[in-house]
């Protein structure tokens, strides 16, 4: 039992170390467009505030009720909120694959009803673990776009030309 919580606090931990920075890091996705660098900006200060409510998670087991469900509701609450607008203000941008913006959509509308539906760990799982996984495309496709400043074309082609 003690190595299982001690497990799940240096996850929760790790988890955090590299989402603060990945929020921090998506200002390199600001555009001239006022709105979307707006809302990238608001999505990226709900996504550190996201990453801090997750400490609570691993800080307060399910054993303790309360605490546990009110840190569980909302951290899923701004996950929700964070990648919706992250989403928003990354869809029109050039550089920006929208297949990685569909996935997020998706996974993150599907969440929503699973939650309603069956709720439990399981949904908490995909939820999390979708969130990691399009964090990892995302952070793929910035990777693309600063390497040696080539476009996200050249590697991927766009087969509309």
């Amino acid at each position: 039992m003690l190595l299982g919580l001690i497990i799940l606090v240096v996850l929760v931990i790790s988890t955090i170390v590299a989402l603060i920075p990945f929020f921090i890091g998506l200002f390199k996705w600001y555009s001239d467009n006022h709105i979307a660098k707006g809302v990238l900006i608001l999505g990226q200060i709900v996504g550190i505030c996201a990453a801090f409510a997750l400490v609570f998670i691993g800080v307060f087991s399910e054993d303790q009720g309360t605490p546990h469900l009110t840190a569980s509701s909302t951290f899923f609450v701004l996950n929700f909120i964070v990648l919706v607008l992250v989403n928003i203000a990354l869809i029109f941008h050039d550089r920006f694959v929208k297949v990685i913006g569909f996935y997020g959509f998706i996974m993150t509308f599907l969440s929503l009803p699973l939650e309603i539906l069956l709720g439990g760990p399981l949904v908490e799982w995909y939820t999390v673990f979708g969130a990691l996984i399009f964090v990892g495309l995302l952070s793929f496709n910035t990777m693309i776009m600063d390497s040696r400043g080539q476009k996200r074309d050249m590697i991927i082609p766009n087969m509309s030309e």
